[in-house]
């Protein structure tokens, strides 16, 4: 885990259950590899938006 997404647990707790998604079919539709930090804050956040801008 990232010092960032550690540090934003701390402010923001994450919900109870964890999303768990298929990157490789994400990644292959998208044709880019997508950066693991932004994996991880999907996976403990799941997509959301927060406060109208992320």
């Amino acid at each position: 885990m990232t010092n960032a997404l550690t540090r934003l647990l701390d402010i923001a707790p994450a919900p109870s259950q964890r999303r768990h998604k298929d990157w490789g079919a994400v990644e292959r539709t998208l044709a880019v590899e997508l950066p693991d930090g932004y994996k991880e804050l999907i996976c403990v956040y799941g997509g959301s938006n927060w406060d109208d801008y992320l």
